[in-house]
């Protein structure tokens, strides 16, 4: 199941991975504000108050379109409770992914 849900090439080797995860975060807020988006984002510099392994993201766009979105820095590792989390977003049809790079992620909130 891991495979399915790891980020678009999650190889540690991955070139386009982000060294650091917080790049990744502000990119993705700089994108959805650009474009008008809604998003709800767990903050890095504290403890989560959400669902244990709920993702970094959940974006709303126009036509009720929703993304997840789990964000990784190269070499990071999706926890258990993640890959549920993104697995239970998609059983309910929504689209949900786990992410390495602002590429990837583009591609995944504009094209699903």
């Amino acid at each position: 199941m891991q495979a399915r849900v790891a980020p678009k090439g999650a190889d540690k080797r991955n070139p386009a991975a982000v060294v650091r995860e917080g790049d990744l975060h502000d990119e993705i807020i700089k994108h959805c504000e650009s474009k008008g988006y809604l998003y709800f984002h767990q903050r890095m510099d504290k403890p989560s108050h959400g669902p244990i392994g709920f993702p970094d993201f959940v974006i709303f766009m126009p036509m009720a379109m929703t993304v997840f979105l789990e964000c990784k820095a190269k070499g990071g590792k999706t926890t258990v409770e993640q890959l549920a989390k993104i697995s239970h977003a998609r059983k309910l049809g929504y689209i949900a992914e786990v992410v390495d790079n602002f590429t990837d992620a583009y591609q995944v909130i504009e094209h699903g």
